[in-house]
């Protein structure tokens, strides 16, 4: 661990991926749920390698002994939770309770993806006072223009 990067004792990191169709998203957190990194990459087709090349960047800065937890969404999710012993948590719940952790004020998210985008509506559980999912939608892009989202990204 490089100096100034001062973590208590203990498992107490959290690590959160998102591998879509062109990038790559990895968020470290504290034992609090503070962001102590974050990152966005292109993959460029290699998902795999993107996530291996973040970490080990992280791992320069921080003990990858001290993750308590790894939790992968995304497209690629899957695969690479397989790969790397993590957690698979589907991107509808896993955007639903960032929003309810970070911005409980939210009620509407609209997400737009190389694959996919998503409306996703919102509301407070008083019984649990978290935001829970009341109602979503997602529109799949047509398969013959799915595979562009590497060109749409360079392109805006």
């Amino acid at each position: 661990m490089s100096p100034g990067k001062t973590v208590p004792e203990g498992k107490n990191l959290h690590i959160g991926i998102d591998v879509g169709s062109v990038s790559v998203k990895v968020v470290l957190l504290d034992a609090k749920q503070n962001i102590l990194e974050n990152h966005y990459v292109r993959s460029k087709g290699q998902p795999i390698e993107t996530v291996l090349r973040t970490l080990k960047e992280i791992q320069g800065r921080y003990s990858l002994d001290k993750v308590a937890k790894l939790a992968i969404t995304g497209s690629g999710g899957s695969l690479v939770a397989q790969f790397l012993g993590g957690t698979f948590v589907n991107e509808i719940i896993a955007q639903t309770t960032a929003v309810g952790r970070f911005h409980p004020q939210a009620r509407t998210v609209i997400e737009i993806g190389g694959e996919d985008s998503k409306l996703m509506i919102m509301r407070q559980d008083p019984q649990r006072d978290t935001l829970i999912l009341e109602d979503f939608s997602m529109n799949l892009q047509d398969k013959r223009l799915r595979y562009l989202g590497p060109y749409r990204m360079s392109v805006i």
